[in-house]
């Protein structure tokens, strides 16, 4: 078993402990409702709230504009790896 394989079923494991009776979501599901949970905090947001600090997110340090902006290029550098990661497996 691979170290990612390993780390698959350690996180699977750790979800059906914490919600037994919820089957655990595959990464495009979990990248599906992030996804969909995110648009429809941001479509809340005014422009005015966009400018706001983000409070408990660096100390207030980024607004939430920023936090949303960097939140997407880390999830989007995310989903390449994971990308590169599966095709990888694929030719092993």
């Amino acid at each position: 078993m691979t170290e990612i394989e390993l780390l698959a079923e350690l996180i699977d494991d750790i979800a059906r402990d914490l919600r037994p009776e919820i089957e655990p979501l595959t990464g495009e599901e979990l990248a599906w409702q992030a996804g969909t949970a995110l648009s429809a905090q941001v479509r809340t947001l005014t422009s005015e709230g966009l400018r706001r600090p983000a409070p408990g997110l660096m100390d207030g340090r980024l607004t939430y504009y920023q936090w949303i902006k960097e939140f997407y290029k880390g999830f989007q550098a995310h989903m390449g790896e994971i990308m590169a990661i599966k095709a990888l497996m694929k030719h092993a």
